[in-house]
C-alpha cells in the first residue's frame, strides 16, 4: 500500500511539473503580449499628445507678409530678418487662418527700429523717427477688428531692422503677441 502511495504521489508531482512548465510557457507568451500591447498604447499616447500640445500653437497669432512668389513666412530674429522689398501686406492672421478660432481684436505696430547698435527704444532719434513714420501710416498701431486679415506696411527706408509686434485678443479676453522682423532690400 505504500508503494502504491508513492507511486501516486510521484505521478502527482509529474503532472505537477507539466503543469507548471506550461505555466511559465503561457505566462512568457502573455507577458510578451501584454508588452507589445503596452508598446503600442504607447506609441499612441504620445502621438496624441504631441496632437494636442501643438494645437494651441496653431492658434496663436501668426503673421505672413505677401510676396510676388506668394505667402512668406516673417522671421522672428532680430539677427536675421525677413528681406523684402517693393510693398509690403501683412496678414495678421493665426496658423489656422483663424477658421477654427477668430479673434476679436488685433493690433500690429513697429514697436523698434535698429540701425546697427542704435535703437528707437535706445534713444536714437533717427531711428524713433522711422518707427513714428511707419506707425502714422494707413493701420498701423490702431486697435483692428478681427475680420481685418490684410495690413500695408509703408514707409520702410533700407539700411533698417524694423520690429513689428503683433498682439491679437480673442473673445475670451486672452491677447497674445508675436514679434517679427523685417528690413527692406539694399
Amino acid at each position: 500500500m505504500l508503494g502504491q502511495l508513492r507511486d501516486i504521489v510521484a505521478e502527482v508531482n509529474n503532472l505537477l511539473q507539466k503543469v507548471n512548465s506550461y505555466e511559465d510557457k503561457i505566462t512568457g507568451t502573455v507577458d510578451n503580449y501584454i508588452d507589445k500591447i503596452r508598446s503600442y498604447i504607447d506609441k499612441i499616447n504620445s502621438k496624441g499628445v504631441a496632437l494636442i500640445n501643438s494645437l494651441n500653437s496653431r492658434f496663436q497669432p501668426f503673421m505672413v507678409v505677401s510676396t510676388p512668389k506668394g505667402l512668406k513666412r516673417l522671421s522672428g530674429s532680430k539677427n536675421y530678418p525677413t528681406v523684402l522689398s517693393g510693398d509690403i501686406y501683412l496678414h495678421p492672421v493665426s496658423q489656422t487662418m483663424e477658421l477654427f478660432v477668430p479673434f476679436a481684436r488685433k493690433h500690429v505696430a513697429v514697436t523698434n527700429v535698429f540701425k546697427g547698435e542704435a535703437s528707437a527704444q535706445g534713444g536714437d532719434s533717427d531711428c524713433k523717427a522711422k518707427l513714428q513714420a511707419v506707425n502714422e501710416k494707413g493701420n498701423f498701431n490702431k486697435v483692428l477688428d478681427g475680420t481685418v486679415r490684410q495690413v500695408r506696411m509703408s514707409g520702410l527706408e533700407k539700411g533698417y531692422v524694423y520690429e513689428v509686434a503683433y498682439s491679437a485678443l480673442d473673445f475670451e479676453g486672452k491677447m497674445a503677441t508675436r514679434k517679427y522682423y523685417i528690413t527692406i532690400a539694399q
